[in-house]
């Protein structure tokens, strides 16, 4: 994440926006919440208009977490393959942050 924190403006060449500090510190919170003592690291990226993204990708199942550049959580996608269920939503509740835990800690023992 620090080195998101240094990408400059038009990183990706095509006008992109710099990482906001909101973002960055959003999605280390969300891990400190989602990852257990034997978390399973994320992908971290940086998104075009300034947020990031966290990915977990293991045996064809996916959870991908976006936070928009002023750190709230814009959209969330899960696809576990062993129930071969897919689920999103651009609202973050209690129930989202369960279902996210439950099926990084799948993706871990796989």
């Amino acid at each position: 994440m620090q080195r998101l924190s240094r990408l400059p403006a038009n990183w990706s060449s095509y006008g992109s926006h710099r990482i906001e500090d909101v973002a960055i510190i959003s999605a280390a919170r969300l891990l400190t919440k989602v990852l257990g003592h034997q978390g399973f690291a994320p992908t971290v990226m940086p998104t075009f208009h300034g947020g990031v993204q966290l990915e977990w990708h293991r045996d064809g199942s996916d959870v991908e977490i976006e936070f928009s550049a002023d750190g709230l959580v814009s959209y969330v996608y899960a696809y576990d393959r062993h129930r071969d269920a897919t689920w999103e939503t651009e609202q973050f509740t209690a129930e989202t942050l369960q279902r996210i835990k439950t099926t990084i800690s799948r993706l871990a023992q796989h």
